[in-house]
């Protein structure tokens, strides 16, 4: 599993995301607010990849002296590793 900054190319794939999480979303909106959070905070933008597949990803930002989360996705076999990262399933 790979750590890395979220790319802007990876936009619309992030937003797509988003959206598919809930259902209500308006993807426009989701892509506009997305794209803020990749352009003022690269470095708070991250995601996990295994064989080029998103796994999870965080979109957040720093609103005063606490930081915010814009949007999360959590695969289930990310959420796995997540809660144990010493101990790797093959599930």
């Amino acid at each position: 599993m790979k750590l890395r900054k979220i790319e802007l190319l990876e936009l619309e794939h992030i937003a797509n995301l988003l959206v598919e999480q809930c259902s209500g979303r308006d993807f426009d909106k989701a892509k506009e607010h997305t794209e803020w959070h990749i352009k003022a905070f690269p470095e708070l933008c991250l995601e996990t990849e295994e064989n080029k597949k998103v796994l999870a990803f965080i979109i957040s930002h720093l609103h005063e002296n606490a930081l915010e989360i814009g949007g999360i996705l959590c695969e289930k076999k990310a959420r796995r590793y997540l809660e144990n990262p010493y101990k790797r399933s093959s599930k």
